[in-house]
């Protein structure tokens, strides 16, 4: 099979983006080093907790394969993690083995496309790496940074209505965009690679700042034995206000990590880290709050619900509820999971973790970490509960 596009890296992002590339008629080849993945997709088993992929999954045809090996193409997408490491910088080592990959198998104007998020500058210096790795291309290779515009439960949809944003230069951007344009409804900008680079970094800072803003709000107001989610009520009345509901903390890939690729100066007035400083502190205080509440009740079986970084999801991604769970970890209390037991019946990830019909049956108390509103209003009826948010 001739590839017209090269994914590398089949995770949240990767993967439905080649199954709706290769269902817009391209031919796809999608590539990932967890040989155990490649496998399962191979042999049609793969599942994913978003129903819509899924389909997608199993309508697809002969033009995807899936591959530990990569290709010749004349597009390079690179969907790869960038974690953040222990000096709270992005760690840039499974891209930089991506464009490695990329190096063997390129030629003059093939087009590499960055979606995986990255601190500013990145997309220039992966440009000019190439460049020494294969010196005989004498630079006639295109690069260009779009940002991934999706998330978990909601990817597919997210992916062809939201706006795209395409970095780079006119010409790789008419290149680009005879892609994007085959799936996406939505406007496709043309803006420098840099100013892409940092919009998706300011973006989730921003968010990151309104829960900050939400979180501290609530922790402060509850010392004056007030409600905050009844004064986000009246506050929200206003036209111009829109305050989002506290929490007991941020996770997910994008919006704990992509305000450190910043890479700002760490000053005390730093209103991006201080965000940050909030949101991983109101998850520690609730851990402590549930700490002495669980010793309370010695003599009572406890069951924590939701595992997820946010309601309904199975993305454990900086999730604040594994982070309570782990920083209770000498306290007695099962866990269970609606959402999280479907797609992981066998696993053995967690010793204490409850089938969610017998985690009703076993236990009597349950203290709701992230959990969709509408299963605790038809399954929670009977049952003493509370929201850990609400400590």
């Amino acid at each position: 099979m001739k590839f017209n596009i090269s994914i590398i890296g089949l995770g949240y992002i990767g993967l439905p983006f080649a199954l709706l590339l290769s269902k817009k008629g391209f031919n796809i080849n999608g590539v990932d080093v967890n040989k155990k993945k490649i496998e399962t997709l191979n042999k049609g088993k793969f599942i994913s907790e978003e129903a819509d992929i899924n389909k997608l999954y199993k309508l697809s045809g002969n033009n995807i394969s899936y591959s530990t090996k990569l290709f010749n193409s004349k597009f390079y997408i690179l969907c790869l993690p960038t974690p953040i490491n222990k000096n709270l910088k992005c760690d840039l080592s499974f891209l930089i083995d991506g464009l490695k990959q990329i190096s063997e198998v390129i030629k003059i104007n093939d087009t590499i496309i960055v979606e995986s998020t990255v601190p500013i500058g990145t997309t220039s210096y992966l440009f000019y790496l190439m460049c020494k790795l294969r010196p005989d291309l004498k630079s006639n290779f295109n690069i260009g940074f779009s940002p991934e515009k999706a998330i978990p439960g909601n990817t597919l949809n997210e992916m062809q209505n939201n706006y795209r944003i395409i970095g780079s230069n006119k010409k790789t951007f008419k290149l680009v965009r005879k892609i994007y344009s085959k799936f996406s409804k939505n406007k496709i900008y043309n803006y420098k690679i840099e100013e892409a680079e940092a919009s998706k970094l300011i973006e989730n800072s921003f968010r990151d700042n309104q829960l900050a803003f939400s979180n501290y709000l609530d922790s402060e107001l509850k010392k004056k034995k007030l409600n905050f989610k009844k004064i986000i009520e009246i506050c929200n009345l206003h036209p111009r206000v829109n305050l989002l509901k506290p929490s007991i903390g941020v996770g997910g890939h994008c919006i704990p990590i992509d305000p450190y690729f910043l890479n700002f100066k760490a000053q005390k007035d730093n209103m991006i880290l201080m965000s940050r400083r909030l949101n991983d502190k109101r998850t520690s205080s609730i851990a402590t709050k549930l700490k002495k509440l669980i010793r309370t009740k010695k003599k009572v079986k406890i069951c924590l619900w939701g595992l997820g970084y946010k309601p309904g999801s199975t993305d454990l991604r900086e999730s604040p509820a594994i982070k309570i769970i782990n920083l209770l970890k000498n306290n007695k209390f099962y866990i269970s999971d609606p959402y999280y037991y479907l797609i992981n019946k066998n696993s053995n990830d967690f010793k204490n973790f409850l089938h969610p019909n017998l985690a009703f049956k076993k236990c009597k108390f349950h203290i709701i970490l992230n959990l969709e509103s509408k299963y605790l209003k038809n399954k929670f009826n009977n049952c003493k509960y509370i929201l850990a948010e609400d400590l």
